[in-house]
């Protein structure tokens, strides 16, 4: 199973005047091997009408639906929402604001935050909510004031990891509503046996992760050989072993780190500014997806040129599937759930967050700065990379 810091600052309201947006296949060649050289060909699909969902809200590919999972609108009330990936039929899981985080095996249970608020309290849930039947929210636990969970499903399909702000690491198994706490940490991934956990305390950078043998409850440094100065990660634990992708501190580097291996391997040396947040990896990891950034527009009007690119890790080649060129606002405005922070929090320039690739690896879908959810064959860049 994928794991990343799914978990960036929640400017999820950062506000945005969409410029251009356009979907290419590549022809020809141009001097950089990721850029479009001139005018390119429209062949992303919208999956849904504009302001459909939000943004920078985090989205999950159900296998078992052929569902998209992702938070609708903040401004309208952001529920858990379900869009078909093909039909873009939408339907609402929660209706409370929600942030998705995780999938059981298979796709049939969505994990997320919910957020329950009225004049005089703030609660933050942790919830669960089956997929292919009428949706029923089941909450685990909850805090209050300025807190959030992390939640962990384990390949078994039983244990559940479940950290918080400022608590205790819980492990439930769901077969008979036990709860464990076992440490203090915040959990990363489970092994595949379900046996050991990946953690790290919240604040403590990705190289500092500790294994948590679930048996005994002790732990052991991970070694997982990754700088303390980088700008995003996405992680697996798989029968290789721990995997992480990561963009470098100079945030113009894309870096594939092999722990059982003890080999790094350099991917990517963009031009542009790489977004840590968010990595899309591919269930078979031969695939990655990540943002990148520049400058653009002029001193009046200031913009940036956001480019979705498609890493093949095999071959280490890197294409761009989409692009968007976006106006940066010069007064920076609050967030809308600034409420969830405890205090406004200022975010004078835009983010993407929506991004994941379909459980059969052949479709990548995204949101962009218009609200809507894109889908773009894989093949098609491949192709394109190819030429």
């Amino acid at each position: 199973m994928c794991h990343g810091s799914r978990r960036p600052a929640r400017g999820a309201g950062r506000g945005v005047t969409l410029v251009s947006i356009a979907l290419l296949a590549v022809p020809g060649c141009s001097k950089h091997p990721t850029r479009p050289g001139g005018p390119s060909e429209l062949h992303g699909t919208p999956v849904t009408p504009a302001n459909a969902v939000e943004v920078a809200g985090p989205m999950l590919w159900s296998g078992l639906t052929g569902e998209l999972i992702c938070s609708g609108p903040f401004r309208a009330g952001g529920g858990l929402i379900a869009v078909h990936a093909t039909t873009g039929a939408t339907r609402t899981l929660d209706s409370l604001e929600s942030f998705p985080e995780a999938l059981a095996p298979g796709g049939s249970v969505v994990y997320y935050d919910a957020i329950e608020s009225d004049v005089y309290d703030l609660s933050v849930l942790a919830r669960r909510v089956a997929l292919g039947r009428t949706p029923a929210p089941h909450t685990l636990e909850s805090c209050s004031g300025f807190c959030f969970h992390f939640i962990e499903p384990a390949p078994d399909g039983d244990l559940l990891a479940v950290g918080e702000l400022s608590d205790s690491l819980r492990i439930y198994r769901l077969s008979t509503g036990e709860r464990t706490v076992v440490s203090e940490y915040s959990p990363l991934a489970f092994s595949p046996h379900s046996d050991l956990l990946l953690v790290k305390d919240l604040f403590d950078p990705l190289g500092q992760a500790r294994i948590l043998t679930l048996a005994t409850g002790s732990t052991t440094p991970a070694a997982l050989g990754v700088p303390d100065t980088i700008s995003g990660f996405r992680l697996r634990w798989g029968p290789a072993g721990i995997e992480v992708l990561y963009v470098g501190g100079d945030n113009k580097s894309f870096f594939l780190r092999r722990v059982e291996a003890g080999a790094t391997l350099r991917l990517w040396a963009s031009p542009d500014t790489l977004d840590g947040y968010p990595i899309a990896w591919s269930s078979s990891g031969t695939r990655a997806a990540l943002w990148s950034y520049r400058p653009s527009g002029t001193t009046a009007a200031p913009a940036r040129r956001w480019e979705l690119h498609l890493v093949d890790l095999v071959a280490r080649t890197v294409r761009t599937v989409a692009y968007a060129e976006v106006a940066v606002e010069s007064t920076p405005r609050p967030s809308p759930i600034a409420r969830f922070r405890s205090a406004a929090n200022i975010f004078p320039t835009p983010t993407l967050g929506g991004l994941a690739f379909s459980p059969d690896e052949s479709e990548l879908a995204y949101t962009f700065f218009d609200g809507r959810i894109y889908r773009s064959r894989v093949a098609d860049a491949l192709a394109t990379a190819a030429r």
